[in-house]
């Protein structure tokens, strides 16, 4: 699934989940163009803390990572 297509329509500063840092972290941006890349930050520190695939993957063919909470890892459209 293209969860780039549904994290661009939201805000900066929407809170999600990253399974990958184990805690919430913040939208930043999703990249336009080719790569769709999605940028989260830090909540407590502001700072740049990753990138993950359009499908939320951390890795190209790995499993989807990022998630709208914790305990809600389904993504609908």
């Amino acid at each position: 699934m293209n969860i780039a297509e549904i994290l661009k329509r939201l805000p900066s500063g929407t809170k999600l989940y990253s399974a990958l840092h184990g805690r919430e972290v913040e939208l930043v941006k999703v990249e336009e163009g080719e790569s769709k890349l999605i940028y989260i930050k830090d909540n407590s520190t502001s700072k740049l803390l990753d990138s993950f695939y359009e499908d939320g993957s951390y890795r190209k063919g790995g499993e989807c990572m990022l998630f709208l909470s914790k305990d809600e890892r389904e993504w609908q459209n």
